[in-house]
């Protein structure tokens, strides 16, 4: 079971659109002020005391390269490459949200949290996640994408 986290006061970062469908809100990059930690949270509406409860939070993989693959291939297809190092041997990716607006794509990669009685390998586990973006019906031009604050950009040369 994940320890509960009180949130003083919260601020989702304005490059991570939040999404809204059947009355769930994903907020996909949050940040408790004053604090250094990144979260990806979902919320789930409580109508009957008017507001949203936090269902799901997790901290952020740390990416520290983002690279982007463009296939030769018909369709074109665009593959986002992240890779990190988990600190110790229990670090496992959790939930991946790819979040597309304009010429921009947004994707946050979860961490998993550790349970307190697990015991972890103090060594570094290097990891590589492969993420695909939908890029049909995208215009020719030029794309960015922000993967857990980590941007790169890619460029269609014709329309998808």
């Amino acid at each position: 079971m994940i320890a509960p986290i009180i949130l003083m006061a919260v601020a989702a970062n304005i490059e991570c659109l939040a999404t809204y469908d059947n009355g769930n809100l994903q907020i996909p990059c949050v940040s408790v002020t004053g604090g250094e930690q990144i979260y990806s949270a979902e919320l789930s509406e409580q109508k009957a005391a008017n507001n949203f409860a936090i269902t799901v939070i997790q901290q952020w993989a740390p990416i520290e390269t983002v690279q982007i693959q463009i296939l030769e291939s018909l369709p074109v297809q665009i593959i986002v490459i992240a890779k990190g190092t988990f600190l110790n041997g229990c670090g496992q990716l959790g939930k991946i949200n790819t979040v597309q607006a304009g010429n921009k794509f947004t994707i946050t990669i979860g961490k998993k949290p550790i349970e307190k009685q697990m015991m972890c390998t103090q060594a570094l586990v290097p990891f590589e996640q492969k993420i695909p973006l939908n890029i049909k019906g995208l215009k020719a031009g030029t794309y960015s994408v922000n993967v857990n604050g980590i941007s790169k950009s890619f460029k269609l040369d014709v329309d998808s």
